[in-house]
């Protein structure tokens, strides 16, 4: 496939899309998204006719294409900060399309057109609202009290996923970082994260959850915000996992302060003391931010981003500084203390550092 050739991607559509087939090339209007955090889709709008999509809130007449990873331009085959959970096997687009068909009656996920498991081509209706992004996260009335409502309803949906995600899985957590590796930092930061992070799994594994269906996102992009409620479009990485660690972790890619991290988890667990669970995901804060840095790290490593560009070792700086931020924090230490102590935790009004 090429970069940029609308003809191509519209005789691509008109050919794998079912409900395009046979439709006059001249009534489609097609605007590819080659850059989506989540991969390359595009819309779709027919005129003049319309698609019954079975969804109040569908767009008459209009479809969004998640299309298959050909498409991702040259420039962003190697995405650099999108961060899945490592998979155990090589079933993904197997077990997406399963997790969608039992996640969708619940209105977690937008209505199914066509699914194609071969190479994760997804056709839905298009609906009016938009991505969640770190400024809308953050500034949006109501969006965290959405996306942590949503959130929980897949955790406590009681739904069995396909595929088990593990947040430690392939993750090498050896403190002893050799300089050539550290890309500028000093070797003391790096190490002190890391033997943090240890800490954190050690810490963790005494305390077990039972696993739940988790999103495992790999961009907050992943979740669509209605207005009304937040749906999730990308269901790639799900599984049976940790829920703590899947709210941690879109809590860590939204950048959220403390203030705002407090909310959300407010907003998730609700009134009345959460016992363990909250702790559990202030110290997987830690985890989530960790990964992200080893993503980047791992590009460096690999070639795939070049060490010596003084905005990517700025950026690999600046989530070096995020860790440092959560290490430091109230919040982390405080979960840290408490669930090593096996103190009871005490329930605080307000927000605390995070």
């Amino acid at each position: 496939m090429t970069d940029a050739d609308p003809e191509a991607l519209r005789a691509f559509l008109m050919q794998r899309v079912w409900v395009l087939q046979g439709l006059d090339p001249d009534t489609l209007t097609v605007t590819p998204h080659p850059l989506a955090p989540t991969g390359p889709t595009c819309t779709v709008s027919i005129s003049p006719g319309t698609i019954s999509a079975g969804a109040g809130e569908a767009t008459a007449d209009s479809l969004h294409v998640r299309l298959p990873p050909a498409w991702t331009p040259r420039r962003a085959r190697h995405p650099i900060g999108l961060v899945p959970v490592p998979r155990t096997d090589d079933t993904a687009a197997d077990d997406e399309g399963l997790n969608l068909e039992r996640i969708t009656p619940l209105g977690l996920a937008p209505a199914t057109l066509q699914f194609d498991p071969a190479d994760g081509m997804w056709v839905r209706p298009a609906w009016a609202g938009r991505t969640v992004e770190a400024l809308s996260l953050r500034g949006a009335p109501g969006m965290l009290r959405r996306l942590a409502a949503s959130l929980r309803l897949l955790h406590i949906s009681g739904q069995t996923f396909e595929g088990q995600r593990a947040p430690f899985a392939g993750l090498d957590l050896s403190p002893h970082w050799p300089r050539e590796s550290a890309i500028g930092l000093p070797l003391r930061t790096l190490t002190r994260i890391t033997e943090a992070v240890a800490r954190c799994q050690e810490t963790l594994a005494t305390i077990p959850v039972p696993p739940a269906p988790c999103l495992n996102a790999a961009a907050l992009e992943a979740a669509f915000d209605t207005g009304s409620r937040v749906v999730f479009v990308d269901w790639r990485a799900s599984g049976m996992g940790d829920p703590h660690f899947d709210l941690a972790g879109l809590s860590t890619q939204g950048g959220l302060n403390a203030e705002e991290a407090a909310a959300l988890l407010n907003a998730y667990f609700g009134p009345g003391d959460a016992g363990p669970a909250r702790d559990r995901t202030l110290v997987y804060r830690l985890v989530a931010a960790y990964l992200r840095l080893m993503d980047l790290h791992g590009a460096f490593m690999d070639g795939r981003a070049d060490p010596t560009k003084d905005s990517l070792r700025r950026r690999f700086a600046t989530q070096a500084e995020a860790c440092e931020r959560i290490l430091d924090s109230a919040s982390w230490t405080g979960a840290m203390d408490r669930l090593t102590s096996g103190r009871p935790r005490l329930r605080r009004s307000g927000s605390t550092g995070a």
